[in-house]
């Protein structure tokens, strides 16, 4: 592919850029007023007036009553009209579908979870059906819809909309997704990384408002992660440009299914903690792992170790605070490259708090550049529920407020 250079801006475009600045800077700290929002965006008052009622108008954003004021008259504030309008969230994990209703505040109205293996047609007709169904039982107005997001275990193409071929996801892979339920909806649909939709929603909703660069991590059926750059999610030129879990943390250890060798994902995902804690049991050792379990732990999930660890179950413990050692250590090498403010850990692991967070930080201080590492916060999730497909309806919202043409070519 050549490479690109910066390119100029005709005034038509110069204002659907001045649109999209406002969109994003109003939702991402609304209440605002127009003063504040015309300082924040370095747009002058007559623009930041005309863009403003453009949108009261299109109704997307309402006045929401006078703020506080030192000095002078009160200023009315604007915020984003909360019910006006509505995004769809749809999360396929490998244990199921997650479709959810969010109005543009990204509050949730309504969801439906079926197992991943539920089956209406085929795969991609299962998950349009679904989307039907929320639509219907919502009793929503289709008008009302604008977007739809769909989050999904990678890797795939957020440009075709497709998801390539993640291990355990045979159903799902190389099909154009994105295009089909586009198709089906007449709707713009945005399929993205999970773990890089859990990002942004960190970045709009939880941990990460504070912050403009940080890392995300999670663990469950492997290791995720999404990068926020300066306020903006990062993904590489082909889409997969913040795969933590595919980096080498030992060159001399075993294959990883993606090619490489020692991958972080060996050491710190879910299904590998559960292996670890099934090789170090013994019979004759007490764990609380065997009444959640069964008999030589055969059913052991994460959940389980996760329990058992904030029961104080010492197997338990020894096992996830191995695995989030690991797991400091593949973020050593995302730390001395990236230099972000934060590091959140999320979904599932969120919940051991310090238990998680204590070795994670232990590691990252011994072994990552002293600068670095002395600046970043460990921190865990605060996301809301449903945390699964909240995600994807932050892409859904991401995508519009960045193309606020598609926006308001669909009001």
């Amino acid at each position: 592919m050549p490479p690109t250079y910066p390119r100029g801006a005709n005034l038509e475009q110069v204002k659907w850029q001045n649109r999209a600045v406002v969109l994003e800077t109003l939702w991402r700290f609304q209440p605002l007023s127009r003063k504040d929002l015309a300082e924040r965006t370095h747009l002058t008052a007559a623009t930041l007036t005309n863009i403003v009622s453009e949108l009261i108008a299109a109704g997307l954003v309402h006045e929401v009553g006078l703020g506080e004021q030192l000095l002078g008259r009160r200023p009315m504030m604007l915020s984003f009209a909360p019910e006006g309008y509505m995004l769809i969230g749809a999360n396929l994990s490998r244990t199921e579908l997650s479709i959810a209703l969010f109005d543009l505040l990204l509050r949730v109205h309504y969801v439906l979870i079926r197992p991943i293996n539920f089956r209406v047609g085929s795969a991609a007709e299962t998950l349009i059906h679904l989307i039907g169904q929320v639509i219907t039982l919502s009793k929503v107005e289709p008008a009302r819809v604008l977007a739809i997001g769909i989050s999904s275990p990678g890797p795939l193409s957020v440009e075709q909309g497709v998801i390539y071929a993640p291990p355990q996801f045979s159903d799902w892979s190389n099909l154009p997704l994105g295009r089909l339920v586009e198709q089906a909806f007449n709707l713009p649909v945005w399929l993205e990384n999970d773990a890089n939709a859990n990002a942004l929603a960190e970045l709009w909703l939880g941990a990460g408002r504070a912050y403009n660069s940080f890392i995300y991590v999670e663990s469950h059926s492997g290791v995720g992660s999404g990068i926020i750059l300066d306020g903006r999610l990062y993904a590489g030129s082909a889409g997969v440009g913040s795969e933590l879990g595919h980096t080498s943390i030992d060159r001399h250890g075993p294959r990883c299914p993606c090619g490489n060798y020692g991958c972080l994902e060996l050491y710190a995902s879910g299904p590998a903690m559960i292996e670890r804690a099934r090789t170090l049991y013994h019979n004759e050792e007490p764990t609380r792992l065997i009444h959640l379990a069964g008999p030589n732990l055969r059913d052991l999930t994460l959940d389980h170790l996760i329990d058992a660890a904030l029961e104080g179950d010492s197997l338990a413990l020894h096992v996830i605070q191995d695995a989030c050692r690991s797991l400091g250590a593949g973020l050593v090498n995302a730390i001395n490259l990236l230099d972000p403010e934060a590091v959140i850990v999320g979904h599932k692991l969120n919940r051991l708090g310090e238990l998680a967070l204590a070795p994670i930080r232990d590691v990252i201080q011994q072994q990552a550049i002293p600068q670095a590492a002395a600046r970043p916060n460990i921190l865990v999730s605060q996301r809301p529920e449903p945390v699964a497909v909240t995600g994807a309806a932050c892409r859904a919202l991401s995508g519009l407020l960045h193309r606020p043409d598609l926006l308001l070519r669909s009001i």
